[in-house]
C-alpha cells in the first residue's frame, strides 16, 4: 500500500517552495479503474467548478484510464469516471487540456497502434463527452533498423 500512488495538494507562494496539503485524490477500493494508484494531475478550472484529469491504474485489467474528478472547489473534488471511450486508447496518461472556439482539446500519451505516442480528444464541454481526434504528431521513422 505504500507504493501505491496518490494525488496530493499543495500550496507555495514563489513557485518554487510548497506546503504539502491533504490528499487531494486518493486511490480506489478493489475493482475501481484507480484501485492500484492515481497519478499525473491536470487541473482545469471551467464551468464554475474544478475538474481534476489524473492517471489511474487498474490492478486487475494491468492498465492505466484517464479519469476525472469534478468540484466546486480543490478541496472538494469527488471522482466522475472514465474520460475517454472504451478502446480509443491504450493507457492513456498525462493530459493537458486546452480551450478552443468549439469546446476543449485534450492531449495525452497513449499507446496508438502498438507504440507510445501523442493522442488528441475533443469535447464540447469538460464533462465530455470526448471523442478522439487526429493526432497532432506522426511518425517519422517506423523501423529502428534505420538507424544502421
Amino acid at each position: 500500500s505504500q507504493k501505491v500512488s496518490r494525488i496530493f495538494y499543495a500550496e507555495g507562494g514563489d513557485g518554487m517552495r510548497f506546503v504539502m496539503g491533504s490528499r487531494a485524490i486518493s486511490p480506489g477500493n478493489a475493482g475501481e479503474p484507480d484501485d492500484g494508484g492515481c497519478e499525473d494531475p491536470t487541473i482545469v478550472r471551467g464551468g464554475g467548478s474544478y475538474t481534476a484529469f489524473y492517471s489511474g491504474y487498474e490492478r486487475e485489467r494491468e492498465r492505466s484510464q484517464m479519469l476525472q474528478a469534478v468540484g466546486p472547489n480543490l478541496f472538494a473534488l469527488g471522482k466522475a469516471g472514465e474520460v475517454l471511450p472504451a478502446g480509443a486508447f491504450e493507457n492513456p496518461k498525462e493530459a493537458a487540456v486546452i480551450a478552443t472556439r468549439d469546446g476543449y482539446r485534450l492531449f495525452l500519451e497513449g499507446v496508438i497502434d502498438g507504440a507510445s505516442r501523442i493522442g488528441a480528444a475533443d469535447a464540447k464541454t469538460l464533462a465530455g463527452p470526448w471523442q478522439p481526434a487526429a493526432s497532432p504528431g506522426r511518425t517519422r521513422i517506423r523501423d529502428a533498423a534505420a538507424f544502421r
